[in-house]
């Protein structure tokens, strides 16, 4: 066999976040749609894309990036936890609402000259940080307690909060750590 020097291709994070989703559908043709299925399909492979874009960056290798999310879906889907509605509105208030308005904020704040990035910050450490800032865990099982009055969703809720607050940690550490690695010189001439 001719060795071209191309890396093989890797789709199992994206085959293992799906298989959820379609074994359950399997399962239970009779109750749900297929609309639903293509939301959990939809969720499932961009919550997977999305880990994975974060492991290439950390690890800079495709395989290996391929592999983190890998594990994390049998990580995050070990827990039967994980997808229930109120528990994934948690994780992704945590780990996108959080980090996404901070950006967003930013952004506009910066186009509209109201405010700068300080010299020598970049976009991506400014990202980590706003990943970080889903570690608030303390308010959120504070709001949960005020929420609920059924014990099992207390605590069901409490293990995606501290879930959500331990990825966001370590996504955010790595990110901050990768982009602190680079000076913005190098990041306006990879552009």
């Amino acid at each position: 066999m001719e060795k071209t020097g191309r890396q093989p291709r890797a789709f199992h994070p994206l085959l293992l976040a799906a298989y959820p989703a379609l074994f359950l559908f399997a399962r239970n043709t009779d109750e749900a749609t297929l609309a639903d299925l293509g939301r959990a399909l939809a969720v499932l492979i961009s919550a997977a894309c999305l880990v994975w874009l974060v492991a290439r960056l950390a690890v800079r290798d495709r395989l290996k990036a391929a592999l983190v999310v890998s594990l994390t879906v049998i990580a995050a889907f070990s827990f039967g936890y994980f997808l229930e509605s109120v528990h994934g509105a948690t994780i992704g208030g945590l780990l996108i609402g959080k980090p996404l308005g901070i950006l967003l904020l930013c952004f506009i704040a910066i186009k509209l000259k109201l405010a700068s990035l300080p010299e020598g910050v970049n976009w991506l450490q400014l990202t980590g940080a706003g990943i970080l800032a889903g570690i608030g865990f303390t308010m959120s099982i504070f709001i949960t307690l005020l929420a609920f009055s059924d014990n099992n969703i207390i605590q069901y809720s409490k293990i995606a909060i501290l879930l959500s607050s331990l990825v966001a940690g370590v996504v955010g550490y790595l990110l901050v750590k990768k982009a602190t690695s680079f000076s913005p010189v190098e990041i306006e001439e990879e552009k």
